[in-house]
């Protein structure tokens, strides 16, 4: 009998097909239903689907929704209804791919006609009914083999083999469906189970059981195929068959409960390790059931042990110093009554040795009502730790108290420059009225221009790892200026690593002040002793000429009569010719000292031929004298330089030479004249005994120190250089035009 149909749904929006559609359903008898047009597939599915239609017939080409996902659609929405899909002769492959997905049945709108359509009707009617029950059947079974969870298996006792097998079943043996139906019972067992009984007989006896009419539930462990044991739970019962005995059995792998077993037997007896070892004090309060538990760190705090009964309510708040009891149990109760989980608080907790500080950390659990029916805590012992914090904040307050007075500027920057702290003296240096109006800032911006550069490249060498010393000029946020010297060093964390720069600087300025009047002091006593220099350098020259033209010329003219009384004398007045002879010979050698003297005093040379010349003179006239072996290099042409310069190097020349034929018990001299680099350099070099500089710095020689001053007075440089057994050399360094007076050969020779 063909099944009445109730509700039928066409989704259709071309409209003359939507209304042949239903002139001819209207002329089958067995159609008496409520239709229901959509010209939408929106519209299709907004049908409730606790009153889904029996039929759909359905157009794949809709506006909002196209080919196979339309069907795919309708079909997830009224999974019991019958549906014919409706397809033009170009769908046709559209079609028979909905069918092949699950539509029942497909016309083709041009070929429609009143028999075609009540047979495709009644033909998808009875097909679907096949369907559901074949699927109703299907479902029966493979819920058994396939969607439980346990493995399920079906033996033949009789032929001793496996007759049905699950998927879970496989799995767990590890071997395909085929491959499990041709294993026997005893393949899937180990030789003995782990009490040393006989697997297979101990399996048999639980089959035999079965076989009169039990249920055996029991623990088993079984083999997979790579030979791992596997423990199970097993219930076997015996299926009705007429002509076979058969046994099903449901095995379930408790390998993860038997392991979960075990790590929650690890994880207890690990908390209980815990729970023992810790230095805090654990407790839990069940306030539904009122049971307690508490470690034993939590019951010595009591002066209890585990063996007392855990402190009941009440006993933890008479515990609390009375200064602190009412104020903590005011806040415990807040943080019951309301919505927290964690309750903090800390406070002085009484012992059998006094009062000690407490950290009370709460955790509190609550029901879906949000009611608190647990409370979980630890109580941690900090009275050491609030020593330290005391002494710590003691400790800090002496630092600050250091800070606050110190005279000199102390602060703190960061590796891009930004101040992080800085103390009241620093503040005042840079005219700040407090430390949160320089805070964040860059140093550099009160640093003057010119001393940025070097200002940041001392902040860089800090954080490279180098401490550092810088003289700088700053202007305050006030308009005054200020000299300052900071040391920075670099200020690293427990690790080691550099963190920030730590300054400290000091204000220089009344000190830069007393330099400059030092330095002007020095530059006008240097001028001062230049114009007495250059004085007495123009009376030696004076008294020299003086001596060798007056005194010279007298003495020549005295030498002269001598020789004119010699020789108006006769040959018989021996001694008195004699005396005379003598008298000559005086007065030769005091020609020659007068002009010694008077080239010693200053020589004509210096004055007429120049530089070059005065020192081959003089280096020739210290080897007669000396007896030390000098030799001479200097330029082809004589520079022109000023004549207080000229007469600074001749004297330092000098003066070295008579440094070394009182010290330095050499045996040979050099001296070079030369040009370097734009600058005129006299050198004076011996290979004597040498000394060491700084016992001669110690001694602060007037020799060594006049030359220095000479040199000072013509801004040259002078520059001494020795060596204990290696000799000495001596430099004069002085900046010089480039023009020329006087040529000479250039060349090396010794000056005798």
């Amino acid at each position: 009998m063909m099944q009445e149909i109730k509700k039928l749904l066409i989704v259709e929006d071309n409209l003359p097909d939507s209304i042949l559609l239903q002139e001819y359903l209207s002329k089958i008898p067995f159609v008496k239903a409520e239709i229901i047009v959509a010209e939408r597939l929106a519209h299709g599915v907004k049908l409730d689907s606790h009153n889904s239609p029996d039929l759909i017939f359905l157009d794949l080409n809709l506006p909002d929704s196209n080919g196979i996902e339309t069907f795919i659609t309708v079909g997830k929405h009224f999974p019991d209804a019958t549906i014919i899909v409706l397809s033009g002769l170009e769908d046709m492959e559209v079609a028979l791919q909905a069918i092949q997905s699950g539509a029942d049945d497909y016309l083709v709108k041009g070929e429609l006609d009143e028999n075609l359509l009540a047979k495709t009707i009644s033909y998808s009617i009875e097909r679907k009914k096949i369907q559901v029950k074949l699927k109703e059947s299907e479902e029966m079974y493979r819920s058994l083999l396939e969607n439980a969870t346990e493995a399920l298996i079906v033996m033949d006792i009789e032929k001793n083999k496996f007759i049905n097998v699950s998927k879970t079943a496989c799995s767990l043996f590890k071997v395909t469906e085929e491959e499990l139906l041709q294993l026997q019972p005893s393949d899937i067992m180990p030789a003995l189970q782990p009490d040393g009984s006989s697997s297979a007989q101990g399996v048999f006896d639980k089959i035999n059981a079965a076989i009169a009419g039990e249920k055996p539930f029991f623990e088993w462990v079984f083999c997979n195929i790579n030979g791992e044991e596997v423990p199970c739970e097993v219930r076997l019962v015996k299926l009705p068959s007429e002509d076979k005995l058969l046994i099903r059995g449901s095995i379930i792998d408790i390998s993860e409960r038997k392991k979960a077993s075990e790590e929650i037997n690890k994880f207890n007896d690990r908390f209980e390790m815990i729970a023992r070892t810790t230095n805090d004090a654990l407790w839990e309060w069940n306030l539904e059931t009122g049971e307690l538990w508490a470690n034993q760190t939590h019951q010595y705090l009591y002066g209890l042990t585990m063996a007392d009964p855990v402190p009941a309510e009440g006993q933890w708040e008479k515990k609390i110093h009375p200064d602190d009891r009412k104020k903590i149990i005011a806040t415990q109760q807040q943080a019951l009554a309301s919505d927290k989980n964690v309750w903090i608080s800390e406070y002085r907790f009484e012992t059998k040795n006094g009062f000690i500080d407490i950290y009370d950390r709460t955790y509190i659990v609550r029901n879906a009502a949000g009611k608190a029916i647990r409370l979980t805590g630890t109580m941690m012992d900090i009275t050491e730790r609030k020593k330290a914090e005391q002494a710590l904040a003691e400790s800090e307050n002496y630092l600050r108290t250091i800070l606050d007075t110190e005279p000199e500027c102390v602060k703190v920057l960061n590796n891009k420059g930004e101040l992080l702290s800085m103390n009241p003296a620093g503040l005042a240096m840079i005219e700040a009225d407090n430390e949160q109006q320089v805070l964040g800032h860059h140093m550099t911006e009160l640093v003057n221009e010119k001393y940025r550069m070097g200002f940041n490249r001392l902040s860089k060498e800090v954080f490279n790892g180098n401490s550092g010393t810088f003289e700088f000029e700053v202007t305050g946020l006030k308009g005054g200026h200020r000299w300052l010297e900071t040391h920075a060093v670099p200020l690293k964390d427990a690790d080691g690593k550099i963190i920030n720069l730590l300054g400290v600087t000091r204000d220089i300025t009344e000190h830069k002040k007393v330099e400059k009047e030092i330095t002007n002091t020095t530059d006008q006593l240097r001028q001062l002793t230049a114009h007495l220099q250059n004085i007495r350098e123009e009376e030696r020259k004076r008294i020299g000429r003086e001596i060798h033209d007056e005194l010279g010329q007298q003495l020549t003219v005295l030498k002269m009569d001598a020789s004119w009384l010699r020789k108006k004398m006769g040959e018989s007045d021996t001694a008195v010719r004699t005396k005379i002879d003598e008298l000559i010979i005086m007065l030769d050698d005091t020609v020659k000292s007068v002009r010694r003297i008077s080239s010693e005093l200053r020589p004509s040379l210096l004055d007429d031929l120049g530089l070059i010349a005065a020192i081959e003179w003089q280096l020739g006239e210290f080897e007669k004298r000396s007896g030390i072996s000098t030799s001479c290099i200097h330029l082809e042409e004589e520079l022109e330089i000023p004549d207080n310069a000229k007469t600074a190097f001749f004297r330092i020349f000098q003066e070295s030479l008579t440094n070394v034929a009182r010290h330095s018990q050499a045996q040979k001299v050099i001296v070079s004249i030369s040009e370097i680099d734009n600058q005129l350099v006299l050198s004076i070099e011996d290979n004597g005994n040498g000394f060491d500089k700084q016992k001669i710095a110690d001694k602060k020689t007037l020799g060594i120190l006049g030359m220095k001053e000479r040199t000072a007075m013509i801004d040259g440089v002078y520059e001494i250089s020795s060596t204990p057994g290696k000799g000495t050399i001596v430099t004069v360094k002085l900046v010089h035009n480039k023009t020329k007076t006087k040529n000479t050969n250039a060349k090396d020779f010794d000056c005798r």
